[in-house]
């Protein structure tokens, strides 16, 4: 067996055993079934390991434990975006099965890397990828529009998020940085302090006025800025490299 036929072969298949016995099927559209746990847990226990990928536990605050992701790098970086970014308030890995018929009448299986909760009560389907996915797997973007359009079928929505990407190495590079300042607390007064200045400045301001506002910081005054991010408190520009004059928006809700 060529050496691509026998990686392709290891990819993540459904235990249907487990999936019988632990999920409950839904109908999400004609032909297609959403299968979940009863208690809203995600479904990582019905998948059979992945030789080509090793799973790891990445923080998120947001959820209140670590999320089971696969690998280091791509996943654990979205879990970090997910929970700087003000607009996300929940995510949950692998939150469901997706049972289809193909056009020859075969039953197939795929599940989302993420179901993220969005503010105003909006629900997302996100799956992950590198650039250099599309490049390996050339018949990527058909598998994701076919998943996209399966899930609009039933009036949900499936988005893909690219990370790594070389043309936005600010951005992620930042992720990281702002990501780095989850479990740091600064102080309430300093904090409150940043907020007033933002509000004076009609919500919008930069991270060198802002940090003029830091008080009682023991060892860099822009820790409790960027921590303000995580906190879903401030907004900060992330597409080029933080600076002092790096954009500061006061998040209202």
């Amino acid at each position: 067996m060529p050496l691509w036929a026998g990686l392709k072969a290891m990819k993540r298949v459904i235990d249907l055993d487990k999936l019988n016995a632990t999920c409950i099927p839904r109908e999400l559209a004609p032909d297609v079934t959403q299968w979940v746990h009863p208690d809203g847990r995600p479904v990582r226990d019905v998948m059979k390991p992945n030789a080509l990928n090793r799973t790891v536990r990445a923080p998120c605050v947001k959820a209140g434990r670590d999320l089971h992701v696969e690998g280091p790098d791509n996943e654990a970086l979205a879990v970090m975006w997910y929970d700087i970014n003000p607009s996300v308030l929940d995510v949950i890995e692998q939150p469901e099965v997706i049972e289809f018929k193909r056009e020859d009448g075969r039953e197939t299986f795929f599940v989302p890397d993420f179901l993220v909760r969005r503010v105003g009560d909006l629900y997302r389907r996100e799956e992950v990828k590198s650039a250099l996915a599309f490049v390996k797997d050339p018949d990527l973007q058909a598998k994701l529009d076919r998943n996209k359009a399966i899930y609009a079928r039933g009036g949900l929505e499936y988005r893909l998020l690219v990370v790594n990407r070389i043309d936005h190495r600010s951005f992620w590079d930042n992720v990281r940085i702002v990501a780095s300042k989850r479990g740091y607390t600064p102080d309430e007064g300093d904090v409150e302090r940043v907020r007033l200045h933002l509000a004076a400045k009609g919500g919008v301001s930069t991270l060198g006025a802002c940090i003029k506002h830091v008080k009682h910081d023991p060892v860099d005054p822009f820790d409790t800025v960027l921590a303000m991010m995580p906190r879903r408190l401030v907004r900060i520009q992330l597409k080029e490299p933080l600076g002092l004059h790096s954009r500061v928006e006061l998040v209202l809700s």
